[in-house]
């Protein structure tokens, strides 16, 4: 339910987030404290596994509300989002199995859940504790164009401004929906807590 809620319906936003980030560290606790209570203990008849839709609804949740801001992306996030999945897949692995069936599977799946929630957690602290002015931006819509059927993105590509030395895209329903080719759309760029770029792209009134 709590992971249905900061997917769904995240307010207060940092609240949402605050929770979504604190949420997998909590399960390792729990399975830490009493595994058999929470059924963290992956025996070999695999009765025990709930720990991983768990992570994956926690996870899930985080990477939505990750989504809901563009970052430019940089290498700067490995910085944080690294140690930080390093250390939750440490604190999953590290007692709290009994045994694990299947070989790597469960292993593999693990360190792909836990550098997903390495890298949405990175984005949003960088966010999160983003106290640097942010600086405005203008650009230029140069085209817009729908890609893909029933389920496909947006695109409205704008001129340069800011991180983009050249045209770039902008991947927004909302912004497609109302941008005109040729006028500026306003883009508030924010310097980020670890230096990750994050900006929101809005319509011009």
């Amino acid at each position: 339910m709590i992971s249905a809620w900061i997917a769904f319906f995240p307010h207060p936003r940092t609240l949402a987030v605050a929770i979504a980030l604190a949420l997998p560290w909590i399960i390792v606790g729990l399975c830490h404290a009493g595994g058999e209570f929470v059924g963290c203990r992956l025996e070999e008849n695999g009765e025990d596994s709930s720990v991983v839709p768990a992570l994956m609804f926690a996870i899930f949740a985080l990477a939505l509300r990750t989504l809901d801001v563009e970052f430019v992306m940089s290498g700067r996030i490995l910085w944080l989002a690294a140690p930080l999945a390093g250390a939750l897949l440490f604190g999953l692995t590290r007692s709290s199995f009994t045994s694990i069936p299947g070989g790597i599977i469960i292993p593999v799946l693990y360190a792909v859940l836990c550098f997903a929630y390495g890298g949405a957690a990175a984005c949003q602290l960088d966010m999160l504790l983003d106290r640097e002015a942010p600086r405005e931006y203008r650009p230029l819509v140069i085209s817009k164009h729908y890609d893909g059927g029933s389920r496909g993105s947006y695109w409205v590509k704008v001129s340069e401004w800011g991180p983009f030395p050249g045209e770039n895209d902008i991947n927004s329903f909302a912004l497609y929906d109302r941008a005109v080719i040729g006028k500026p759309i306003c883009v508030t760029a924010h310097p980020g807590a670890i230096g990750v770029i994050w900006y929101e792209a809005t319509f011009c009134p």
